[in-house]
């Protein structure tokens, strides 16, 4: 987690992760609203801002909100900085 500066205090799933992209679960957050606080706490801990490049329909129970961001600074398209969060 210490590699990706993740905010300390959630639980996470890690499905992937490589030099270019993460991909992880957070089983503490429990709807969209959480999943945004999630984003801030780790804007501020990175120092960067993430945009959302797209979201996905909520499954139910097991996913209430699922989103892909991007970092802002991002601007190469075959070398992608992702962020793919699932609640």
């Amino acid at each position: 987690m210490e590699k990706l500066n993740l905010p300390e205090k959630y639980n996470y799933k890690i499905i992937e992760i490589d030099e270019n992209r993460a991909i992880f679960r957070i089983s503490d957050l429990v709807n969209k609203e959480s999943a945004q606080e999630w984003i801030k706490e780790y804007e501020q801990r990175s120092e960067t801002v993430w945009r959302v490049q797209r979201t996905h329909k909520s499954t139910g129970r097991l996913n209430v909100y699922k989103g892909d961001f991007r970092c802002q600074h991002n601007v190469q398209q075959h070398v992608a900085r992702d962020i793919f969060i699932s609640v």
